[in-house]
């Protein structure tokens, strides 16, 4: 009676962790990104999606938020074969100022039934009005930190999306380089333009007084 006891209970043991096993898998990169812009700018974007999956899946994308209206997702279905990967392109117009939090959700699903996994990219988007000086001087930050962050069909959190914070900054920034060298240029062009009309005025004055 004991012996059939155990052998039951190594067999729902062994069921269980065969659905564990063969759970879906999602894996994205930029689980969160902190951008600087201003309000009327476009920036364009690209998050990583990764099929750790031993089997094809589906890929679905779409936004949700402060800005969902104004998150253009340009890579919004397709499908991914097993270990296959993928940078999902979107843009997102800036259409208020202060801070906003948008999410780009990321939805894996089977070629057959079975059930899907979801996984969240939390964009945080802090604009102000532009200006000439911000224009001219700001200096905008373009560095992009990718983490990958994984999650199993079943579990219940999203995992720790503080350990993944980085500053991933879009948009069209100015180059201040740039900017520097077109303004020397303009001084130098305005500084011959005083002295070419100093030497005419010096010339004007000597022929009146040669007349004189």
């Amino acid at each position: 009676m004991e012996s059939k006891k155990i052998i039951i209970l190594l067999l729902l043991f062994s069921l269980v962790m065969a659905s564990f096993g063969s759970a879906l898998t999602g894996r994205i990169g930029n689980a969160k990104a902190i951008l600087d812009a201003d309000v009327g700018d476009t920036i364009d974007r690209t998050i990583k999606v990764i099929n750790s999956n031993n089997e094809s899946v589906i890929i679905e994308l779409f936004s949700s938020g402060d800005l969902a209206d104004d998150i253009n997702i340009l890579d919004n279905n397709f499908t991914l074969k097993a270990g296959e990967e993928k940078k999902a392109r979107f843009k997102i117009y800036v259409s208020k100022g202060g801070t906003t939090k948008s999410n780009v959700n990321v939805k894996f699903s089977p070629l057959g039934d079975g059930n899907g996994v979801g996984m969240t990219s939390t964009i945080i988007i802090k604009a102000g009005e532009k200006s000439l000086l911000d224009s001219i001087f700001k200096n905008k930050e373009d560095t992009s930190k990718e983490n990958t962050v994984s999650i199993k069909n079943g579990n219940k959190g999203r995992g720790d999306e503080s350990s993944i914070t980085g500053n991933v900054i879009g948009g069209d920034g100015i180059n201040v380089t740039t900017i520097i060298i077109a303004l020397l240029i303009i001084a130098f062009i305005f500084l011959i333009a005083i002295v070419m009309v100093l030497i005419f005025r010096k010339k004007s004055t000597k022929r009146k007084e040669e007349m004189i």
